[in-house]
């Protein structure tokens, strides 16, 4: 619409401009008129930088079912190679327990219709799920954190499909499904009970949901709506729950800055040159719905906004290199991140960024692995700027690719290759390598400021 108003516009003007040189005479148009895509922005203020050292209280550790083996209640070795991590090294470092979790378990899902089965649900829940974990952490090491947070994925790892419970419809679940709806508020108040709660985040990556097609080439941004009121109605309902948790929507910041900027920009017809233009409107368009409710009296709707931050590594602006020496390859990297903190900042109100997840991904740990700390040091410094809840690596131990006598953790969660299963990058995630050795992230990560 934009474009044919630009384009009719131009032909209108470009008569009358070349034959009248007293162009402040020329009648003002009348009417709607579309909005200015260069108006109404924000100041695009330069950052000052720091080392980015966090606090123990931003500092999150995650846990999962498969990172019992590296956890110890035995003093650390000073020495490297340190093997495993201690519990006290954990809570006396870390300030949240982080557990990424699906709304429903992927292990309990009918493979064949990919939903969970209705004598499964209950079991198969997110409040179980992490309540379950906190359990044996406190039974079999002794590990109490200081709070958690619970990243409650609400798509399949391949981000494709929407995880639900089964119920008897023709059609594929959608966000506008009411029973589902109805499933997914009912399983958030559920978790909102769980002790040393802090922060919930809902949904992991979710606007790259508002880029899906479906199977018949048909976009669902209609759902993205649809997902963004049962946002609202789910913050509603943890609220009435747990009125002292942080609740906030789960986004992607590679996908926001890739492909929105960039879809959103080209709708508009703005060049490269206007950064914080393209981003701002894609901020309007896939975020600031989430974080201000309409039918809560307009007020804000999110304590925070969390974002998984996973480039692509041998794309820009990092080319494969994680700490750029070259003045300009590290200004471009800097520039990726400097409107984090405006990702958060709604009408004059400045609402936290949480790094949900991130990670330097390779699909080989021996070529690519001694990039992540770099990674992380050039992240941290990055985004100093910003005010964080709490950042977090992607996993606390890699899953081991060659068990004597089993199957591989890494093959139970990468195989069959499908959109229930993660890509080969997912088993090299951690902090801790395949054999439980630490690598330099957590050194990196727990630096003081």
């Amino acid at each position: 619409m934009f474009q044919r108003w630009l384009f009719s516009t131009v032909l209108s003007l470009s008569v009358p401009l070349l034959a009248c040189p007293a162009c402040e005479d020329a009648p003002k148009p009348e009417g709607p008129q579309p909005p200015d895509p260069l108006g109404d922005l924000p100041d695009d203020i330069e950052p000052i930088l720091g080392d980015g050292h966090l606090l123990v209280a931003q500092r999150g550790v995650p846990v999962d079912d498969e990172d019992f083996a590296v956890i110890s209640d035995r003093p650390e070795d000073p020495n490297p190679p340190r093997v495993g991590v201690s519990v006290d090294r954990l809570t006396d470092e870390f300030g949240l327990l982080v557990l990424n979790l699906p709304y429903v378990s992927l292990r309990l899902r009918d493979s064949s219709r990919g939903c969970v089965p209705s004598d499964r649900a209950e079991e198969a829940r997110v409040a179980v799920l992490a309540d379950d974990i906190v359990q044996r952490l406190d039974e079999e090491k002794g590990l109490r954190m200081a709070g958690i947070a619970v990243n409650v994925d609400l798509l399949s790892p391949g981000r494709t499909e929407i995880l639900s419970e089964c119920f008897p419809i023709g059609a594929k679940v959608r966000f506008g499904e009411p029973q589902h709806r109805e499933n997914l508020k009912r399983a958030f108040r559920e978790l909102a009970l769980l002790p040393g709660l802090r922060y919930i985040t809902v949904g992991q990556d979710m606007n790259r949901y508002f880029h899906l097609v479906d199977g018949e080439g048909l976009s669902v941004q209609d759902d993205y709506a649809n997902f963004i009121t049962l946002y609202r109605e789910i913050y509603i309902a943890i609220k009435e729950v747990n009125p002292a948790v942080k609740v906030g929507p789960g986004l992607s910041w590679d996908f926001l800055m890739n492909n929105t900027t960039a879809q959103v920009s080209g709708e508009l017809g703005l060049s490269s040159a206007a950064r914080l233009a393209g981003f701002y409107r894609a901020w309007q368009r896939t975020v600031r719905p989430l974080l201000v409710s309409k039918t809560n009296g307009g007020t804000v709707a999110a304590d925070f906004v969390g974002f998984s931050i996973l480039p692509e590594t041998t794309a820009e602006p990092f080319e494969d290199v994680p700490s750029p020496v070259d003045p300009d390859h590290l200004k471009a990297v800097r520039a990726y991140f400097r409107y984090l903190p405006l990702a958060g900042n709604v009408d004059g109100r400045q609402l936290d960024i949480a790094i949900t997840q991130t990670d330097w991904r390779v699909r080989s740990a021996a070529t690519g692995a001694s990039k992540k700390g770099p990674y992380l040091t050039t992240l941290k410094s990055a985004v100093s700027h910003t005010p964080l809840a709490f950042m977090a690596w992607r996993r606390l131990s890699d899953l081991p690719t060659d068990t004597e006598g089993q199957t591989p953790a890494c093959e139970q969660f990468t195989i069959p290759e499908d959109t229930f299963h993660y890509k080969p990058d997912y088993c090299i995630g951690g902090m801790l390598d395949g054999d439980g050795r630490q690598r330099d992230i957590i050194d990196i990560l727990t630096q003081a400021p």
